[in-house]
């Protein structure tokens, strides 16, 4: 088989290292490129490897033009990730990319939607994936031999001290160990556990006698469907130093799995099996032909050639808030008045106003009613983070095991956000526990309704102007059957004298739930930009995404009659 041909980019220690150690081992690749903008990176490349002159180049661009690669490995540091991998992408090449992918969430967005309009395989490089003790570990955690797992605990230790030729790269970052190291040990409890994290607590500091510019050390708490993560990391413990992988032990129904190593080779793994009352033994750990970033690269080049998603693909590593939006898509096909508001249906502003809010750090699918299982199958809620639901004509059609369904998956952690007249559809219904019946007037061409915030510091309410003003809305008033809110967020005024609590917030197992009242079929309430952005908002609340609110608020102090308007 012809190799792939490979030009590399970023020749720095860590760069060199690939270019001297792993690359000349794996026969299915071809280096045609050395590429590195700094001179004196190519000086010591040309000392140590000896490469053809014409291999050597400043520029990517130039390097591309003159040995016609298919891919691009990069491994410039951080700041030269973006770029680099841009003009692979943009080129048509194939790219591997270092940990971590970006600075950013909207810049890896904006390399993941690059690859996949040209059908390319953007690859992030994990490569502690690659060896034999994680791989046992994640099979024993879904053999579930030793019963359900439910809380792991996590320990890095290092002493990382200034060397003979000053502060290494690592002591100059602005989060040395999180960014450096922490990545590895977070890549692996997502390939262990086969789920991505609900929410995580997390304290960085570095104290002032440290040779490090930013946080050395942390502790977190990481919360995964079902399980509990402890993890403590160091790059200045006085403590016995542990395995580059970490010192991990996994507590189960039954027993424990202790996973170690007795120096700084992980195919030295050891995982020890300890059942409760039995006697511990070690876990067959299979070998593997490539391990480390040898097996990186190798799965890298089979995912070019298959044209497979790789696992550690760009896009499974963009950590975005999964939304289905689901919409009852009835009003807008059947009454020509609301089609003239909403033709692309009622999900389409929200879905606009969701990207323009949130940016990349949100994916977005639309669900509806007449759809097999009404959008929403196992597999497609197992995909979901915040589900969106609006509802009127037609909560009686929806079939209750899909409400089953819902329901089961807020209680395990997913999000919900219910909208107006979803207050009496049968999942808020099963949600509250109560009746949710409300007062209610639609006259024609509605009238104001004006919304206030009563509780500004919170993240829902975060760039609201106070008040919102609807110029025309259908009226919602108390009494509102709901259980009391555990916050309540905004109430809602009407021309006719009403009041309505608008946006509650709850917590239903480990789901948040919340509740918004404005945005009635009949009136574009959903293209009003505020209305928008309070949707958002509560995207990102319900997903455990929402950023803390610490705006200057102006919403206190004497006020004309009607200043609002």
């Amino acid at each position: 088989m012809t190799p792939l041909r490979i030009a590399q980019v970023g020749l720095g220690a860590h760069g060199r290292n690939w270019a001297k150690r792993v690359l000349p081992d794996i026969g299915e690749v071809e280096l045609v490129a050395y590429v590195d903008s700094d001179p004196r990176s190519l000086d010591i490349l040309r000392e140590e490897l000896k490469p053809r002159p014409e291999m050597v180049f400043e520029s990517l661009k130039e390097a591309i033009a003159a040995t016609h690669p298919q891919a691009v490995l990069n491994t410039t540091a951080l700041p030269g990730h973006v770029p680099a991998t841009r003009t692979a992408l943009e080129a048509g090449l194939h790219v591997l990319v270092e940990k971590p992918f970006a600075p950013s969430i909207g810049a890896a967005q904006e390399l993941v939607d690059i690859a996949a309009r040209g059908a390319l395989v953007l690859m992030v490089s994990q490569n502690y994936r690659h060896f034999p003790a994680p791989r046992a570990i994640a099979s024993l955690v879904r053999d579930a031999s030793l019963g359900k797992l439910h809380q792991v605990s996590i320990d890095f230790r290092r002493y990382s001290t200034i060397g003979p030729n000053g502060r290494g790269r690592h002591h100059l970052e602005d989060q040395p160990l999180l960014v450096d190291m922490s990545i590895h040990h977070f890549d692996l409890l997502r390939m262990i556990l086969g789920s991505e994290p609900e929410r995580i607590y997390c304290e960085a500091w570095n104290p002032k006698w440290t040779g490090f510019n930013g946080p050395s050390t942390t502790v977190a708490s990481i919360a995964f469907p079902g399980v509990v993560v402890s993890y403590r990391g160091s790059w200045i413990s006085a403590g016995p130093v542990t395995p580059w992988g970490g010192q991990w032990s996994l507590e189960f129904e039954h027993g424990e799995i202790f996973w170690t190593n007795r120096d700084d080779d992980m195919t030295h793994d050891k995982v020890v099996i300890r059942p409760r009352g039995g006697k511990p033994r070690s876990a067959n750990l299979r070998p593997m032909a490539r391990t480390g970033p040898w097996g990186t690269i190798t799965e890298f080049v089979d995912a070019v050639r298959s044209g497979r998603e790789p696992a550690t693909s760009g896009r499974h590593n963009l950590g975005t808030l999964r939304v289905t939006v689901w919409n009852e898509n009835v009003h807008e096909r059947r009454d020509p008045s609301v089609k003239r508001i909403y033709p692309d249906g009622m999900h389409a502003p929200i879905v606009e106003g969701l990207r323009r809010e949130l940016g990349g750090g949100v994916s977005a699918r639309v669900a509806t009613l007449e759809q097999p299982e009404h959008g929403l199958s196992e597999e497609a809620l197992a995909e979901t983070d915040v589900l969106t639901w609006w509802g009127h004509a037609a909560h009686d059609q929806v079939d209750d095991e899909v409400v089953q369904r819902v329901h089961a998956r807020v209680l395990d952690g997913m999000g919900i956000v219910v909208l107006h007249s979803g207050h009496y559809s049968k999942i808020f219904k099963r949600l509250m526990g109560t009746t949710c019946a409300l007062r209610w007037r639609s006259d024609p061409g509605g009238e104001r309704e004006v919304i206030w915030t009563v509780n500004p510091a919170h993240p829902i309410a975060a760039g609201i102007p106070q008040p919102i003003v609807v110029p025309h809305q259908e009226m919602y008033g108390e009494f509102f059957d709901i259980p009391p809110p555990g916050e309540l967020i905004f109430i809602s005024s009407y021309e006719g004298g009403e009041v309505f609590r608008s946006g509650c917030c709850y917590q239903r197992g480990a789901g948040r739930v919340f509740y918004f009242g404005s945005g009635d079929q009949e009136f574009p309430v959903y293209h009003q930009t505020d209305i928008q952005r309070v949707i958002a908002n509560a995207v990102a609340w319900c997903g455990w995404t929402a950023k803390v609110n610490d705006l200057p608020s102006a919403r206190q102090g004497k006020s004309q009659r009607n200043w609002y308007m």
